[in-house]
């Protein structure tokens, strides 16, 4: 029976395999390709204006002619609405410590629906599914379920919901005018948060919908950004380097059923 739990997990693991790829974005090509920029207030070329390249890597500066303005960076390749199980994987680089309105987001699994109700029609954009990483001037990162849902009245109304928070003081070094590894896994309900390879949280929602991938900064700042992977099933290899081979993560795969047939 055993031999064929083993057998049967083998064949799922070799399908999911098949299935994975990974999403690069190293900034080395100089271009936006696959991603749409907005901003608040509105730029006309914003992609030119409070975007540029340095040194491979992208770097956001958000203020332009003494204003500052929001910016969002979502990716919009292939179909990055739909994928549900995934980990994303970037640096960060804050030019400065963080003052007072500076604000960073990392969004995943992010969903954008728009709902009509019958009769006099409601039209509402916004998130089915949002999950942020926020880092705040407060030298803290939370971590918030962002979510749309219905009124019994038919309202669409925005619920926050609070996961983790994480004081920047547990860190060794300040985060200023450094590289800082960020990792989020966004598998089905379950997700997890890494802040400098240190976990700031982790929880699961029922509730979780499938969503793309968006940088949101909202700082008076540059904010550089470099080395995003997303990998997981179904996503496109795309861009630079993809990691390891599928056959080593097989061969690492059936080392582990092989340990616990021992259990």
């Amino acid at each position: 029976m055993r031999r064929l739990l083993i057998a049967a997990l083998l064949a799922v693991s070799f399908t999911t395999v098949a299935d994975s790829g990974t999403f690069v974005e190293d900034f080395n090509d100089g271009n936006l390709d696959g991603w749409h920029v907005r901003t608040a207030p509105l730029l006309r070329s914003p992609d030119t204006t409070l975007l540029k390249f340095e040194d491979g890597h992208l770097v956001i500066d958000p203020v332009f002619r003494g204003r500052k303005h929001s910016v969002y960076l979502e990716l919009r390749t292939g179909n990055a609405e739909k994928w549900d199980f995934y980990t994303l994987t970037c640096r960060i680089r804050l030019k400065g410590v963080p003052k007072p309105g500076t604000t960073f987001y990392i969004q995943v699994r992010r969903t954008e629906v728009v709902n009509f109700q019958q009769g006099d029609a409601i039209l509402t954009r916004g998130n089915s599914q949002s999950v942020w990483m926020l880092l705040d001037h407060r030298q803290a990162i939370h971590v918030l379920t962002f979510r749309l849902e219905q009124t019994p009245l038919g309202w669409s109304r925005d619920v926050i919901i609070h996961r983790a928070k994480f004081s920047l003081e547990r860190l060794e070094q300040p985060i200023a005018d450094r590289w800082i590894p960020i990792k989020i896994v966004a598998r089905g309900k379950f997700f997890e948060f890494y802040f400098d390879n240190l976990l700031v949280g982790k929880y699961e929602d029922e509730n979780a919908g499938p969503g793309t991938v968006l940088f949101y900064t909202q700082s008076a700042m540059p904010v550089h950004l470099d080395d995003i992977v997303v990998s997981g099933p179904w996503i496109p290899n795309i861009g630079g380097a993809h990691g390891v081979a599928p056959e080593a993560r097989l061969a690492t795969k059936w080392g582990e059923l092989k340990n616990s047939s021992r259990r």
